[in-house]
């Protein structure tokens, strides 16, 4: 995404590979500023292309993308539990909070039983 001069969104990343350049119709009034920040949906072949052009430039997973996959990778009997530990910890007040809260739900649904965990 790109934001114009006069403030509306446009959407410039159009490839048909990652792999390939990061290129795609501009509109006229979109005025570039080096990026400070990426949220991504987590693509295949994404980091790549993005090192290529904006190496260096922090990176973050799109949290709704995070959780869909999360939950299509859980049964179903967990998804409320799973979105209420993954909620909780994505909304920490502060930065150390989050890590803490992260760290544990790492604990709690990685390290699960698998007996517990699939089916």
């Amino acid at each position: 995404m790109a934001v114009s001069a006069r403030g509306h969104f446009a959407c410039i990343l159009k490839t048909k590979s990652y792999s390939g350049n990061l290129q795609g119709d501009v509109p006229a009034d979109v005025e570039f500023a080096p990026a400070q920040f990426l949220i991504v949906d987590g693509a295949a072949g994404l980091d790549k292309a993005i090192a290529a052009v904006w190496d260096g430039v922090p990176v973050q997973r799109c949290t709704v993308h995070k959780h869909r996959n999360l939950l299509a990778h859980a049964p179903e009997r967990l998804h409320e539990d799973i979105t209420a530990d993954y909620t909780d910890m994505i909304y920490g007040a502060t930065p150390e909070e989050v890590e803490t809260r992260r760290k544990a739900f790492i604990r709690k649904w990685r390290l699960m039983p698998e007996g517990r965990c699939r089916g």
